[in-house]
């Protein structure tokens, strides 16, 4: 019994920081998420197609793509304010095809990045940052297809960064300054993406909630064990710590107890 007790005082001690961070930073994404380009948000920023453009053939297009297979998707979007066929390949970026022209596009460089975040947002002050493959608000790996990126900052009251792909020019995703602000303290803290690189950052976050929530089971368990339901220890009380925060921890912990463990065991699931 004596090791149990030593197992949940010294690794509670040493997951506690953890959990704080892990609790805090749960409780800022419930606001404020990891910072994403919503379809909502994709389409109206978008201008309206024309109805009486000669937009080609959906066929010529596919043809021009050089793809043998069928695509798993084609959808006409605009891309800088042109009108474009976009077919998504397995494990391609999406291969852009101008929908007047036919013309494939191949790489973007800086200049057509800044018209493709300029028409986006209809929005002239904009700067360009760089190219890059990585970096805290492209972590998803939904976006793997599409890296590297372009940077674009547009200089709106949100001050928004926006992540164009290189292979076709498509906006991914837009960051803006309360994201990235408070994504520091919320999804960056929350799923430890400074590690996400590592081979492995999956298995460090499994086990860190799985001993979380054993430890969590323990501590429940042992202060179940020394409470006396009916009886009294001599201080006249239920539980065998008298006063200061060993008594709390032990009520708190018997009231709370199985709605940490159902929290923690949660986040291990997810």
């Amino acid at each position: 019994m004596r090791l149990l007790f030593l197992w949940h005082r010294w690794f509670g001690i040493g997951l506690c920081i953890f959990m704080a961070l892990w609790f805090i930073s749960g409780i800022v994404m419930l606001y404020i998420g990891y910072p994403k380009l919503t379809p909502t948000e994709h389409l109206n920023a978008l201008p309206e197609l024309s109805i009486t453009s000669n937009y080609i053939d959906v066929d010529i297009a596919q043809r021009n793509t050089g793809q043998s297979i069928e695509p798993k998707s084609i959808t006409l979007s605009s891309i800088a304010g042109a009108p474009f066929y976009l077919f998504k390949y397995p494990n391609l970026p999406s291969i852009a095809i101008n929908a007047l022209s036919g013309e494939r596009v191949e790489k973007i460089n800086e200049q057509q990045a800044l018209n493709s975040a300029r028409a986006f947002y209809n929005q002239p002050d904009a700067r360009y940052l760089g190219l890059i493959d990585k970096d805290a608000w492209t972590q998803s790996t939904g976006l793997d297809d599409e890296r590297p990126f372009h940077v674009v900052k547009i200089n709106d009251k949100a001050q928004r960064l926006l992540y164009i792909s290189s292979h076709n020019g498509q906006i991914v995703r837009d960051a803006t300054f309360n994201e990235r602000s408070w994504g520091w303290v919320g999804a960056w803290l929350h799923w430890i993406y400074p590690l996400r690189s590592m081979p492995w950052w999956a298995d460090l976050i499994i086990y860190l909630s799985l001993i979380a929530t054993l430890m969590s089971m323990l501590g429940q368990f042992l202060g179940i064990k020394r409470w006396r339901f009916k009886a009294q220890y001599k201080s006249g009380s239920h539980s065998p710590y008298r006063k200061g925060f060993a008594r709390w921890h032990h009520i708190f912990g018997l009231l709370f107890g199985f709605i940490l463990i159902a929290w923690v065991f949660s986040g291990l699931m997810s």
